[in-house]
């Protein structure tokens, strides 16, 4: 399903390592009410450098790598807002560490979640990936993951990927994550 470990992907704020544990439970409680953050509008523009599939924004960065030369890190990515209070809930990032084949993601957290179960990942009846909370920053409590070929495939093919956690209170939140744009944005991003 997903590997157990990656380095860190520092440019894409994925700096971030973790195992991950199949397991066959899907969330059980109901979603929190969020919603993708603001869809680009027509007469918007987005600033220059992003670009939009769909519900996934595509981000770039340049940077010097290991030997002094320029390269450019790019990722995909969703913020879902809670309705309720109009704040960034959760953030799914994906991308590519320089040299390797498969994708990392990234989910950043509010801070205040409660950390030893992790992070759920379930995608349509497939079996969910437990990821586990590896770092808190100022930003949110992050855990990362390396997609293996067969869970990159379901989140690709799939139409939503419920990412469940445990808020401040204990209470299980399962956030829904568009995969509409997904597979565009991912493709847009692979190496060459």
């Amino acid at each position: 399903m997903l590997n157990k470990v990656i380095p860190g992907l520092a440019a894409l704020v994925l700096i971030s390592s973790g195992a991950v544990f199949a397991e066959d439970a899907a969330p059980k409680e109901k979603t929190k009410a969020a919603v993708p953050a603001a869809e680009i509008t027509a007469e918007q523009k987005l600033p220059e450098g992003v670009e939009q599939f769909k519900d996934w924004i595509k981000e770039c960065e340049k940077l010097k790598g290991p030997e002094g030369k320029e390269i450019e890190l790019c990722q995909i990515s969703q913020t879902l807002t809670n309705t309720e209070i109009n704040q960034p809930m959760l953030k799914v990032a994906a991308g590519y560490v320089p040299g390797k084949d498969e994708a990392v993601m990234i989910l950043t957290l509010p801070l205040g979640v409660i950390l030893p179960p992790g992070v759920q990942l379930t995608v349509g009846e497939g079996k969910a990936a437990r990821v586990p909370v590896t770092t808190c920053l100022p930003q949110g409590c992050q855990a990362g993951v390396q997609l293996d070929k067969e869970f990159t495939a379901r989140l690709k093919k799939g139409k939503q990927m419920i990412v469940t956690f445990l808020g401040p209170d204990g209470k299980q939140i399962n956030a829904p994550i568009s995969l509409s744009g997904f597979t565009a944005g991912m493709d847009s991003i692979k190496p060459k």
